[in-house]
């Protein structure tokens, strides 16, 4: 393995990972109840999704600064501080090298307003895309939303005989 690898990874870490928890820590004070924090990530990001592998500075920064994300939306939910952990989608810029399957950065922006827009404290700590899909961290957590949605769905039917979830898929049969 080639040993300069590991001085750019700790460069991406400081610019996607500490950068912007610096950058909160220094205006927190300033932030009131009702402000909102947006940690600009990727969904290269989550573990779930990675089906590519490399580019394992950029990756492991934004794991990182969705960590930072999730923990500070648990940190200031109590002071009235709402926290939204976003990708803006796969952006037609020179990153993605103008692909063609991208969207255009307007399309991006207008995405991504609309989630800053649906933020509060109820759904604070999401981590979104910017059409609105909720992206999972790793499988683990995705069958854990499904299981929390469906029990909350069960709630209010009848009285379930039986229920079972298997491979993220849910059998209920009523009496």
């Amino acid at each position: 393995m080639n040993f300069e690898i590991f001085d750019s990874i700790r460069k991406q870490f400081e610019v996607n990972a500490l950068g912007p928890l610096r950058l909160t820590q220094a205006l927190l004070p300033n932030l009131q109840k009702g402000s909102k924090i947006i940690m600009m990530t990727s969904r290269m990001g989550s573990i779930d999704d990675n089906t590519s592998g490399g580019s394992y500075g950029y990756r492991m920064s934004k794991v990182a600064l969705s960590m930072a994300g999730k923990s500070l939306s648990v940190d200031l939910k109590s002071r009235g501080i709402a926290v939204a952990i976003l990708h803006p989608g796969l952006v037609k810029t020179r990153m993605t090298g103008f692909t063609d399957s991208g969207i255009t950065p307007k399309q991006s922006v207008k995405g991504l307003l609309a989630r800053i827009d649906e933020l509060n404290l109820e759904n604070t700590g999401t981590f979104w895309h910017s059409n609105g899909e909720i992206l999972p961290w790793s499988e683990c957590r995705a069958r854990l939303l499904l299981r929390l949605q469906t029990t909350s769905f069960l709630r209010n039917l009848r009285r379930p005989k039986s229920f079972q979830l298997t491979n993220s898929r849910t059998a209920i049969y009523l009496d």
